[in-house]
């Protein structure tokens, strides 16, 4: 992460100097970088936040951010200088021009992330950093181009005068072209802005198709990064009534086989570089690490084949994902089936095994507990009135029984502060005698009158089959069913057709009415996640029309500039694509998602930029075509410098690959892709949407005025 952090800041620095041809203005822009990221370490300590791996993905994402001030600033400045000689005044002026624009767009960005910060769980926690440490980033840059940008250009740069003729190079080349290129970009906006009809055409193909590519081509969601840790966890739960020998034994069979493959390659197995397997009566717990890290994958696949020869047992593999609370429900859709009848749900568990199967191929899918009979076990039923008669209590039968089986638990010894030790009250012999119902029944029992009974006498004794683990969810007795979608299955689409299957057979009565379904574990809080940040975007929308309509006084001014929102998203949305039809795996997962966040405070501000120079202009006494067209051309250089530097800083977050890249991989794309062509968009779109609700605005005013019998304003 530290070094897409500096690779970052370094393509976003090599763009400045090719756009801006000085070495001195290129260092005023660049020392942004620097101060911001400083800062924002400084500022993540004094709230008490940690600098870790989400907070730098929140710093590197803002790499290319924290300069677009500062091109704008500095950009405004270049312009004064044409106009005035001390650079002083031109510094002055120029900041005071794009002042509200600067503040317009920072408030914009920074305010995006407030309802994250607010957001409480999983989800919340994971994001709250990174929007700490953007919030943060963007605020220091404002006051970077404040104060940093005005006082360093009028010390380093002089007043721009005549340039004496020789001949040129390639680079002025280049540039010459780039200035018709705005001059072109300009004609084209005033020809567009000219006529309300291609103004609104414009405006509706780009909206309806942009909009129809973001709901048409948004992948299915994830929860939350899997991460590539390299490290497997295989589960393996035996038939009911296996010995602790011969589970041991199993577990060390399963250990020879992987140590076969342990620092040597054997066919197609990758190489193992160390193994180990724990266990309890109820389940064996195997660990795998491979030797190559970029062929986990294929360990986990063979470990899944060597768990599936177990007779009689169920066992699974999977890769360790960063964000889980327990084995193998890092991406498993958890259905837990509650009931009262025990055997009934036993039963559907088996049933919905085999549907599940169906309707969701080549998934792994684990029962909690084992769908099955259970293991043998004694049951006591207390003689009541022979117990009493004897002196002895239904509480005393228990104890008698716990000692002669596994011996009773008395109390602990041991001094205070040290390791306490069980005092157990067991039969010498219990292990010996105690085999069945027949022994635990012929078993001595010292009454108080001091006479000897058969235990028989106190209590029948029964053998039968019972649970080895009861689950209970609302108090009720439950069965879980872990389904465990294959790589290539958006963990959405699972949660779907898991869904649409319980429907099916509920509808088709196999499932009797007092079962109850419910998704838990990652499943339901996927469905809570996205239900929460849908509300979150709704609350940064309102939050961005707000500011825009208090900074700009005017209420079509920020419709203007939001339109460029549903653009953006198209772009992300894109780049998903794109990278999927290359091969590239990036899924849409909680994570990558804050990049719609993102973009909504990130690509309002070259809006921002055109509408704040066509309501100056507009203001000054400029026809409102004539008025946009400038603003567009004066403003295209420092859109076309910061959309290019922050695309440079969000590159290599993009391209990297290794442990913990799929945690902003995602949301790197996504900003990238919707900067791209929001950006693009945005010189035609904007421009036409301002013009038709000026014009909109301006005659509903005059026909305010005329009912009211004041004056209306001139064109």
């Amino acid at each position: 992460m530290r070094t897409n952090l500096f690779i970052g800041a370094g393509l976003a620095t090599l763009v400045l100097l090719l756009f801006l041809r000085s070495v001195a203005a290129s260092a005023i822009v660049a020392l942004a970088i620097p101060i911001c990221v400083l800062g924002t370490a400084l500022g993540m300590t004094l709230l008490g936040r940690s600098v870790n791996v989400v907070s730098l993905d929140g710093i590197t994402f803002a790499v290319g951010m924290v300069v677009d001030n500062s091109i704008v600033a500095l950009e405004n400045i270049d312009t004064w200088r044409k106009r005035v000689a001390d650079v002083r005044r031109a510094a002055l002026a120029a900041i005071r021009e794009v002042g509200g624009a600067l503040l317009a767009s920072t408030a914009t960005t920074a305010a995006v992330f407030i309802p994250i910060i607010t957001w409480q769980g999983e989800v919340g926690e994971l994001l709250r950093d990174v929007a700490y440490a953007i919030s943060i980033s963007v605020v220091l840059s404002l006051l970077v181009s404040l104060l940093v940008i005005p006082s360093a250009a009028a010390r380093l740069l002089r007043a721009r005068g005549a340039t004496p003729t020789r001949r040129r190079s390639l680079f002025e080349t280049v540039y010459e072209r780039a200035a018709g290129f705005r001059a072109g970009v300009r004609d084209a906006v005033h020809r567009l802005t000219s006529s309300p009809l291609k103004s609104l055409g414009v405006v509706v193909a780009a909206v309806s198709i942009t909009s129809v590519i973001a709901l048409v081509l948004l992948p299915k969601m994830e929860y939350l990064p899997t991460g590539n840790r390299n490290l497997v966890f295989g589960m393996v739960m035996p038939p009911p009534g296996q010995s602790i020998g011969e589970l041991t034994a199993l577990g060390g069979e399963n250990q020879r086989v992987m140590m076969q493959h342990t620092g040597k390659r054997v066919g197609d197995v990758p190489v193992v570089r160390r193994s180990f397997f724990v266990g309890d009566p109820e389940r064996l717990i195997i660990g795998g690490v491979a030797a190559n890290p970029d062929e986990v994958k294929g360990l986990r696949d063979f470990m899944q084949d060597l768990h599936a020869r177990i007779p009689g047992g169920i066992g699974f593999a999977t890769q360790a994902a960063l964000f889980s609370r327990g084995i193998g429900e890092g991406r498993s859709v958890e259905l837990q089936i509650s009931g009262n009848d025990m055997k009934a749900l036993i039963r559907l568990g088996r049933r919905l095994m085999g549907e599940l199967g169906k309707a969701v191929p080549g998934a792994r899918i684990r029962p909690v507990p084992v769908l099955d009979d259970g293991a043998a076990e004694l049951h006591v039923v207390p003689n009541a009135e022979q117990a009493a008669a004897l002196g002895i209590t239904p509480r005393d039968i228990g104890l008698i029984a716990d000692a002669y089986i596994d011996g009773a638990i008395l109390g602990e010894f041991g001094r205070e502060g040290e390791r306490k030790v069980d005092i157990v009250l067991k039969s010498r012999d219990a292990v010996s005698r105690i085999r069945d119902e027949g022994t635990l029944g012929a078993a001595p029992v010292a009454t108080p009158a001091g006479t000897l009974v058969p235990f028989g006498v106190l209590a029948g004794v029964e053998a039968r089959l019972g649970p080895t683990v009861i689950n209970r969810v609302e108090r009720r007795r439950a069965v879980v069913l872990h389904v465990t979608p294959p790589d290539d299955m958006a963990f959405e689409v699972a949660i779907e057709r898991v869904s649409a299957k319980t429907d099916e057979l509920r509808a088709g009565g196999v499932i009797a009415p007092d079962i109850t379904m419910t998704l838990g574990g990652s499943a339901g809080k996927l469905v809570e996640a996205q239900r929460q940040f849908a509300g979150i975007l709704l609350i940064a929308l309102v939050i961005s029309y707000l500011l825009l309509a208090g900074l700009f006084e005017n209420f079509a001014a920020p419709v203007v500039v939001m339109v460029t929102i549903p653009l953006a998203a198209a772009g992300g949305v894109l780049a998903l694509a794109a990278a999927a039809a290359l091969g590239v795996s990036i899924p849409l997962d909680s994570m990558s998602a804050l990049g719609f966040l993102i973009l909504i405070g990130v690509v309002v501000n070259n809006a921002i930029l055109i509408v704040d120079g066509a309501i100056a202009r507009v203001r000054n006494g400029a026809p409102l075509p004539a008025a946009t067209a400038d603003a567009v051309e004066a403003r295209v250089r420092p859109i076309f410098m910061s959309t290019l530097a922050s695309l440079a800083g969000l590159t290599p977050m993009v391209l990297s690959s290794g442990e913990g890249s799929e945690l902003y991989r995602g949301v790197g794309a996504i900003v990238l892709g919707g900067l791209a062509l929001s950006t693009l968009l945005a010189l035609f779109v904007v421009p036409s949407i301002f013009v038709l609700l000026w014009r909109a605005q301006r005659e509903v005013t005059a026909a305010a005025q005329s009912v009211a019998g004041e004056p209306s304003a001139a064109e």
